[in-house]
């Protein structure tokens, strides 16, 4: 008996979640500073503006605005 898959999502993104825990432990292990609060504040400052920017593309989308050809 064949037994079917529950949960289809999460075995797709289950290999994106175990190679970006990856990537981290290796960066970890490459530099002393990475997980400095300089680091982290510096990365945050950095994408902030694509952040707000990706909020208000969605809100836009999910009311049924206009299409954001991007």
């Amino acid at each position: 008996m064949l037994l079917k898959n529950r949960f289809p999502v999460a075995d797709r993104y289950l290999g994106v979640a175990i190679t970006l825990i990856a990537l981290n432990v290796l960066f970890a292990f490459a530099s002393p500073y990475y997980w400095s609060t300089y680091n982290l504040t510096n990365i945050l400052d950095h994408s902030a503006i694509a952040l707000i920017l990706s909020i208000g593309m969605v809100f836009v989308l999910a009311t049924g605005g206009i299409d954001l050809s991007v």
